[in-house]
């Protein structure tokens, strides 16, 4: 198995490179990708006070709460382990590890992500290093 070597290491300024934006069906280019993020202590508690909330509400209108709690097969709804987040093209973004392996559900761990922070809502996000290029002064 052949390793991806990252250009950059860490505290570097990086940028997503041009080819990492997708082209859409009508020959347009998005101008972001989607980065994702491990959820804190602060973010599940603000998922099990919505969830809260929303059976309070479904309780007092008569409505029967099984979908908030429930999924389809029966199981308990589990709080999620991550999130997404858009990266912007031509933005720099600090590099704060330069590889390392993620999970970012209930699933095992894959390789080749980057550690960057996000200077717009302070978050710790992972993209993978293919997708990034170091920004060159």
């Amino acid at each position: 198995m052949a390793a991806i070597k990252a250009q950059f290491k860490s505290g570097d300024l990086v940028r997503v490179k041009a080819s990492a934006f997708e082209t859409n069906w009508n020959d347009t280019v998005n101008d972001t990708i989607s980065s994702n993020y491990h959820v804190t202590r602060e973010d599940t508690e603000q998922w099990y006070a919505d969830k809260r909330r929303a059976t309070e509400e479904a309780i007092a209108n008569g409505e029967d709460t099984f979908h908030i709690n429930m999924q389809s097969d029966g199981e308990s709804r589990l709080p999620p382990m991550g999130g997404s987040t858009p990266l912007y093209r031509g933005i720099g973004y600090r590099v704060l590890r330069a590889r390392c392996r993620e999970s970012f559900s209930y699933g095992n761990a894959t390789g080749g992500w980057t550690k960057l922070l996000d200077l717009e809502t302070g978050r710790e996000v992972f993209v993978k290093m293919t997708k990034l290029e170091k920004v060159v002064a």
